[in-house]
């Protein structure tokens, strides 16, 4: 049987300068740049979906701060059902709506 695995990581980045009379807020230019601001500094996850193998399927960057199970959901649209049997998740990615992706990808759910 085919599976996939959604993981994620979080990297700590450094800041980055913004040119002089930018009109945009240093908030909205660090959400374009997936960059999420928090007590620790800058941070940004992967999330990705990997095969049987650990070969990257499909990827996302999003700011430190947002949510792991909204993504998931993100990179589980690009799958068509029968395409995998199981889906194997980290905790982060635990939601009802991820559970029930899985069914109508016809896949076993383990989180």
């Amino acid at each position: 049987q085919k599976f996939i695995s959604i993981r994620r990581s979080s990297r700590h980045t450094r800041p980055i300068r913004l040119a002089a009379g930018n009109p945009l807020k240093k908030s909205d230019a660090d959400e374009r740049r997936c960059l999420g601001r928090s007590r620790g500094g800058l941070t940004t996850k992967i999330h990705a979906v990997t095969g049987e193998c650990g070969k990257l399927v499909h990827f996302l960057l999003t700011a430190g701060q947002r949510g792991d199970a909204p993504q998931g959901e993100r990179l589980l649209e690009n799958i068509k059902p029968g395409e995998v049997g199981v889906i194997v998740a980290d905790t982060a990615y635990d939601s009802d709506s991820i559970r029930q992706h899985g069914r109508r990808l016809k896949a076993k759910v383990c989180i």
